[in-house]
């Protein structure tokens, strides 16, 4: 496959905070041990490239970078060593690691003039194509729709994950949804599939609740009303890493619950409990990915998604171009469009 390289396309590339720009980006090739060249169908715009727009973390020292951890498309070239996947195969790409595959050195990308190279990770989904670790790649059935696949590489799994894998909740307990983005209905998604009807959502938009019941049979409220009494909760998912939504969540239930922490919030934030609610069982649990199984998961929940594709379809909240996706992704730092999952086309 040697005769494929260089690739030339077309890429977005952090350069700065807030600083954002579409590049034309040579990859030279060809791939070395344990890469995989996949064309991108969809990238999903996740939170996290949110953050990393705004340096939520903090400076970053990998200037300048692509971006994207969720997406789905077609293998153009495997690595000699990869045995897993083969050229032509429909492919989720996911930021969580697959038990086939391992961990690759990260592509070298080029700018045009080639002057200058582009920093990435193991995976990356803002560009039409993307050098990705073995481990990041799953094997889908030729027959899935790419939009709901390429959600499975963070949303749709992370969201459905923590109710299947972690939480195992049943169907009459009792459940708090806070944060009603894009994991917040994928927890829904996942809460649906075991037929458990007594949700509640809470949310600071009105917007964002407005959706949640349009996308489910839920309870919501807004929690900036100071009148919210404590209720008793079985789980809490906290789908932000906002302080006064995690601060919200903690002190809205009364013991015993079981908390979940799916957001991701700033290394520079602190919280406070009582240690009495803890005693009483009140209990903390952090949540990595939904801690799915890619090789097993991702295809199992693409079959639930065959079984109620309304529901599912109803979490896209916009698909756009890869030349709309910065004004997208700017809106999406202020606040905005972010009651869903925004996906880009290539």
């Amino acid at each position: 496959m040697k005769n494929i390289y260089p690739i030339k396309f077309k890429g977005l590339v952090l350069e700065g905070k807030k600083k954002l720009n579409i590049r034309e980006i040579i990859f030279d090739g060809p791939l070395k041990k344990n890469q995989v060249l996949v064309k991108l169908s969809y990238s999903g715009i996740c939170g996290k490239q949110v953050e990393e727009y705004n340096f939520k973390m903090g400076k970053d020292k990998y200037i300048p970078h692509l971006l994207g951890h969720e997406g789905s498309g077609i293998v153009l070239d495997v690595a000699k060593n990869v045995k897993h996947l083969k050229k032509n195969d429909h492919v989720v790409l996911h930021w969580m690691q697959n038990r086939n595959g391992k961990d690759a050195d990260t592509a070298i990308y080029k700018y045009k003039d080639k002057q200058k190279s582009i920093n990435s990770g193991r995976i990356t989904t803002f560009s039409e194509y993307s050098v990705v670790s073995s481990n990041r790649v799953t094997k889908i059935s030729k027959d899935e729709d790419f939009k709901i696949a390429a959600l499975m590489g963070c949303c749709l799994t992370t969201g459905i994950g923590t109710v299947l894998n972690q939480s195992k909740v049943k169907k009459k307990e009792k459940i708090l949804v806070v944060g009603a983005g894009g994991v917040g209905l994928s927890i829904i998604v996942g809460l649906k599939i075991i037929n458990n009807q007594n949700i509640t959502v809470a949310d600071i938009k009105n917007s964002n609740l407005k959706k949640a019941r349009k996308f489910a049979r839920v309870k919501t409220f807004n929690t900036l009303n100071k009148k919210i009494k404590k209720k008793e909760y079985d789980h809490i998912f906290i789908t932000t890493g906002e302080k006064k939504a995690i601060k919200f969540a903690i002190s809205a239930s009364l013991p015993p619950s079981n908390i979940y922490f799916l957001g991701v919030p700033s290394p520079k934030t602190f919280i406070r409990f009582n240690a009495l609610d803890i005693h009483r069982k009140k209990n903390f649990f952090g949540s990595t990915g939904g801690e799915i199984e890619p090789h097993r998961d991702i295809q199992k929940y693409l079959n639930y998604y065959k079984k109620n594709k309304k529901l599912f379809n109803k979490i896209i909240l916009s698909v756009s171009k890869l030349s709309q996706a910065p004004k997208i992704i700017n809106k999406m730092a202020e606040g905005k469009i972010n009651h869903g999952r925004n996906l880009i086309k290539y």
